[in-house]
């Protein structure tokens, strides 16, 4: 949940400089606290991180929060237009994430609050201190008022909650608020001990990976409905919500990275998929974005040498391409991978290092 700034800073300006579009998932307004953006908000000087012709620089605003100290939040302005890349420090919040256009933050207070932070400096509180006739300051600490916040669009956020759940041992549960404070619902109770947001299917619902199945969650009147998945391990849900990448689980329950495959969201049409000899597929893939390719990161079956290799989903066939990274790379939980705008590049993070692989 937690951003880094190091390597997200950089893969940005490499993105800025080579002219794509800069990127980054409770109660009324009454019970939000909107603090006045003029009295608690400073900005920094912003620096020019290219010629005066490309117009692009950075910048952060200095915001006073009323338990977190001062929040740095960090952005790139390209034409008046600021997104942001990073929240610090880390140690005075327990996490946040940024929307996928850049242009808000959510973070969690350490008092267990959401707090959004919007393009023009504004920071406001965006969970209550009650919901219906339970309130915050009764549930003791052990009691999940709102926890591991992610957007799962620009506007929408979702949490981890116990609520409304008041009982000894209440159960956890995903809630959905807007990011203004505005709306907030309870989606789906949580059954397994984890979970995993997978993105929309191509219905509109909301997929979540919860331990041996996947639910669908219908933004509309609430329904869901649910596909086995036991014996698979699910790594990615295109993002036109039309496919399902996965791996098998052999008889032993271990999972079995020499064979990708892939079924459509109603765990119908399953399909192996095309592999490269002599390497090994990793759980760090990532689709472009009409979700017609699919690129994961593969491991020689000798030694340490890594690949990228791209999934085409071509209308007539499925083909691969890959590409070399060029160096050992450590494949960890801090692993990403992301397309370009244009597919021109992938660029990995590692820790604070970026990789950019140019498939032109």
């Amino acid at each position: 949940m937690k951003k880094y700034s190091t390597a997200i800073v950089i893969a940005i300006v490499v993105v800025v400089l080579a002219g794509v579009a800069i990127v980054g998932r409770l109660s009324n307004k009454k019970n939000s606290e909107l603090v006045d953006s003029d009295s608690v908000v400073s900005k920094s000087n912003e620096k020019s991180i290219s010629n005066t012709q490309n117009n692009v620089f950075y910048g952060s605003y200095n915001i006073s929060t009323p338990s977190a100290g001062v929040l740095k939040a960090e952005y790139i302005k390209a034409d008046d237009a600021i997104k942001f890349y990073a929240l610090n420090p880390l140690d005075s919040i327990k996490g946040y994430d940024i929307s996928s256009n850049g242009r808000n933050i959510v973070y969690e207070d350490k008092d267990e609050h959401l707090w959004a932070i919007y393009s023009n400096g504004e920071l406001k509180k965006i969970t209550p201190d009650k919901y219906e006739s339970i309130d915050k300051s009764n549930m003791g600490n052990k009691y999940i008022w709102a926890d591991k916040p992610l957007f799962i669009d620009n506007n929408k956020i979702m949490f981890i909650s116990n609520l409304p759940d008041t009982s000894d041992s209440p159960e956890q549960s995903l809630w959905e608020i807007a990011s203004d404070g505005s709306k907030m619902k309870k989606l789906y109770s949580i059954k397994s001990s984890s979970y995993k947001y997978l993105g929309y299917r191509e219905d509109g619902s909301i997929a979540i990976n919860d331990g041996d199945e996947i639910a669908f969650i219908n933004q509309i009147d609430g329904t869901i409905d649910t596909i086995d998945v036991k014996d698979k391990e699910i790594l990615s849900l295109s993002k036109d919500g039309t496919r399902i990448i996965y791996i098998k689980k052999n008889n032993n329950g271990k999972l079995d990275y020499n064979g990708l495959y892939a079924m459509n969201p109603y765990g119908k049409e399953q399909i192996k998929l095309p592999v490269l000899n002599s390497f090994t597929a990793t759980n760090i893939g990532e689709w472009n974005k009409d979700s017609s390719k699919y690129a994961y990161i593969a491991k020689s079956s000798r030694g340490n040498k890594c690949k990228v290799v791209i999934i085409n989903f071509d209308e007539e066939y499925i083909h691969l391409d890959d590409f070399d990274i060029g160096q050992d790379i450590n494949i960890d939980d801090n692993t990403a991978l992301s397309w370009s705008n244009n597919d021109a590049s992938i660029s990995i993070e590692t820790g604070d290092n970026v990789l950019n692989i140019d498939m032109e």
